[in-house]
């Protein structure tokens, strides 16, 4: 399976907004202070924080000051068309819930539930923090696609900024790390390698999918996942 991308992360987050709303459930509202609660896997707040605030500027959920997030008409629509497809992922993640999401997330990454020691004095670690540093400046510093990406374009860079503290840690949960590091790296490797065929010209942003590309590995390896 594919690994998770943002919109499919929205994608949870609607469904489980849609949830609340069909269930009256808090009369279909989600405090801005229980946001963190959502089940989205392993994300950061301020990851989870964008995805709502991506789903927000489209439309789809709305804030009001005094009850905090709900869905819309216009998400209600969305949400149903793609929960109604069969062996779609909204579909089965509307039937399956966190059991799906696990099962989904951990055949995308294999022996993921765990946790790796790191060795600060390593050449491994090393290599691999210079290699992370590198790909987020180039990404940070490369707007070719900024209109394309949007919000997300923030919500990847907050991800991989947590994921780059993570690994100050001695050990790491392997999810979390997939989270905040695999998972963005990946899809800024993918988007920026498709800006790169589709204009041969794009020195810039081929650097940064090869510096994504490049980090993607060396993370892979450090935790041990082949």
């Amino acid at each position: 399976m594919p690994r998770l991308q943002f919109f499919d992360y929205q994608i949870v987050a609607l469904v489980q907004f849609y949830n609340l709303a069909t269930k009256n459930v808090n009369a279909g509202y989600l405090p801005l202070n229980e946001v963190e609660n959502l089940n989205i896997g392993a994300l950061s707040e301020s990851y989870i924080k964008e995805i709502i605030k991506d789903l927000s500027s489209d439309e789809k959920v709305e804030y009001t000051q005094q009850k905090g997030y709900h869905i819309t008409a216009r998400g209600i629509r969305e949400i149903e068309e793609a929960i109604f497809k069969e062996n779609t992922f909204a579909n089965k993640f509307y039937h399956g819930g966190s059991d799906f999401l696990l099962a989904y997330q951990s055949d995308a990454i294999p022996a993921s539930d765990r946790t790796v020691s790191l060795d600060h004095n390593s050449s491994p670690y090393n290599e691999t923090v210079a290699a992370l540093d590198k790909a987020i400046e180039e990404f940070r510093e490369d707007h070719r696609l900024d209109n394309d990406l949007s919000h997300e374009k923030g919500a990847l860079l907050k991800a991989l900024e947590g994921g780059r503290e993570l690994l100050n840690d001695t050990e790491v949960n392997v999810r979390v790390a997939t989270a905040l590091l695999l998972e963005p790296l990946a899809r800024i490797a993918e988007k920026f390698g498709d800006f790169v065929d589709e204009n041969k010209a794009a020195i810039i942003s081929g650097a940064t999918a090869a510096a994504a590309q490049a980090a993607f590995e060396l993370i892979k390896a450090l935790l041990g996942l082949g």
